[in-house]
C-alpha cells in the first residue's frame, strides 16, 4: 500500500548546546542556518540544509515551555540522533493511508518556526505527525513544509565539505529480522537482507539499514555511538559529498579526527555529536 511517504526529509540530532553543536558542524565543513525558534515552544534548532533534505540540530532553550516530545528524556542519556522525519507531500493523505493500514499515527499538528535571520524573522510552518504502532524501535515522523519558499537560501546550501544530501541512516536494534516486514510494508519496497538478519531498505529518498550491535561494531570497530543507551538507537548518519578529496582536506584542516576508507570518511561520535557520521561520494 502506498502511504504517501517520499523518503527522508531530515534526521533529528538532539544536542545539549545549540552553539556548541553549530560550531561542531562548522568544523566538519557544514554551513548551518541561523537559529530557528519554535513558536510557543521551548526548543530551537540550527539546520544543515541541502537541496532536498537537511539535518536538524535540535536543542532546549526554555525548559519552562513545551518541549519537543521525547527530547529531554533523550538528552538525559546523551546527544545523538533521536528521530528521523519523513517527507509527506500531502500529510493529510499520508495520515489517512497510515491510519487505514493500522499504524495508529498521532493526530496531525501544525508548527511554526521563526528563523532568526539578521534581515528579520523568517517564518517556516509545517504540518506533521508521528507514525505509530507498526514501526517499532524507531521514532519516525512525517512532515509537510507549508512555506517551502522560506526553507532554503543559496548560501545555506554551499557547504565547504561539498556535502549535498542525506543518503541514509543506520539503526542498531536487537533483532533486525523481526522488523523487516514492517518496513517493507511502510515503504512499499523490498529489503536487501544480510546473513545475520540485518537489512537495508530504500525509503524513496535515502536508505535505512537495520543492524545488530555486533554487526555495527564489525562495520565501525571501536566506535560506540551511544554508551549507556539501550537499543534501538540510530547509530550512524550517511551524507553524500560531491568531492571526497575536498571533504578530506576540510576535516584535516579543521583538526577533525577521522578514518579514511578511501571511498568513505568516518567521523567518530565524539566529533559528530553522539553518532557515527560517514561522508561518501
Amino acid at each position: 500500500m502506498d502511504h504517501g511517504i517520499a523518503g527522508i526529509d531530515h534526521p533529528v540530532v538532539a544536542v545539549a548546546d545549540l552553539g556548541r553543536a553549530r560550531d561542531r558542524f562548522a568544523r566538519l565543513g557544514f554551513v548551518t542556518t541561523p537559529r530557528r525558534r519554535f513558536q510557543n515552544w521551548g526548543t530551537a534548532n540550527h539546520a544543515v540544509m541541502f537541496a532536498d533534505d537537511y539535518i536538524e540540530l535540535l536543542g532546549i532553550v526554555d525548559r519552562s515551555a513545551f518541549l519537543t516530545p521525547g527530547l529531554a528524556d533523550f538528552l538525559a542519556v546523551g546527544e545523538g540522533i533521536m528521530a528521523v522525519t519523513m517527507r509527506g507531500n500531502d500529510v493529510a493523505a499520508a495520515h489517512t493511508a497510515l491510519a487505514a493500514d493500522g499504524y495508529q499515527p498521532t493526530a496531525p499538528s501544525e508548527t511554526t518556526i521563526h528563523v532568526e535571520d539578521p534581515g528579520g524573522p523568517i517564518p517556516q510552518s509545517f504540518r506533521w505527525f508521528r507514525i505509530g504502532a507498526k514501526t517499532p524501535d524507531l521514532y519516525l515522523m512525517v512532515v509537510q513544509p507549508l512555506r517551502p519558499e522560506n526553507m532554503r537560501r543559496p548560501a545555506w546550501l554551499a557547504h565547504p565539505n561539498s556535502a549535498y544530501a542525506v543518503t541514509g541512516v543506520t539503526v542498531v536494534v536487537a533483532n533486525p529480522a523481526e522488523l523487516r516486514a514492517a518496513y517493507e510494508a511502510l515503504f512499499a519496497a523490498s529489503a536487501a537482507p544480510e546473513p545475520d538478519g540485518s537489512f537495508a531498505i530504500a525509503s524513496g529518498h535515502g536508505t535505512f539499514r537495520f543492524v545488530t550491535r555486533v554487526r555495527f561494531t564489525g562495520d565501525f570497530p571501536s566506535l560506540d555511538p551511544a554508551p549507556g543507551r539501550p537499543v534501538p538507537t540510530i547509530a550512524a548518519l550517511a551524507v553524500g559529498v560531491r568531492d571526497l578529496a575536498v571533504a578530506r582536506r576540510v576535516l584535516a584542516a579543521n583538526g577533525v579526527v577521522f578514518a579514511d576508507r578511501g571511498s568513505q570518511l568516518v567521523v567518530p561520535p565524539e566529533a559528530a555529536g553522539g553518532f557515527v557520521l560517514t561522508l561518501g561520494a
